[in-house]
């Protein structure tokens, strides 16, 4: 597992693909992983994401994420922050279990911050119940995070 400080610094120098708004896109709660609201932060998982995959899957499902761009009474934009998806999987060895990925593909659809997350093996790698939050947040020049927002624990399966 990689440290949390080696990861940012890559997230840093990768660049999240920024696109706009495409006249066919449209946000279904089917399709996508959805707030409940601004105040509780829970994730709504619409059931084609009740299973991420099965063990040891590589890259085989995108699970899709629409927020609100406005957060915190208006107050945070995340299209300022980087979006990404700190996990937990079902490895029951509690000291090689957690890991984080940087969201792709991160663009607005109307009022919407939408995301993806491309499974990889390291979250299929066991059988059983994936823990995950989606984190936003903004860091100065030497990495250290400045402004940290977070959902609630949501869960899945492989």
């Amino acid at each position: 597992m990689s440290s949390v400080d080696e990861v940012f610094r890559q997230m840093q120098t990768e660049q999240n693909e920024v696109s706009v708004l495409s006249d066919e896109e449209t946000i279904d709660s089917n399709d996508y992983c959805m707030l409940e609201s601004d105040t509780t932060r829970k994730i709504l998982i619409p059931e084609k994401y009740s299973i991420f995959g099965v063990e040891s899957d590589e890259k085989v499902k995108t699970v899709k994420f629409a927020f609100p761009r406005y957060v915190d009474d208006g107050r945070l934009d995340l299209m300022d922050y980087q979006i990404r998806i700190n996990y937990k999987t079902a490895n029951p060895d509690e000291e090689n279990n957690k890991d984080q990925t940087q969201a792709q593909n991160v663009h607005t659809v109307g009022d919407y911050i939408v995301f993806e997350w491309l499974l990889s093996r390291s979250v299929t790698q066991y059988k059983g119940t994936i823990t995950f939050i989606v984190c936003a947040i903004t860091a100065n020049d030497d990495g250290t995070i400045t402004t940290e927002w977070n959902t609630t624990l949501a869960t899945s399966q492989s």
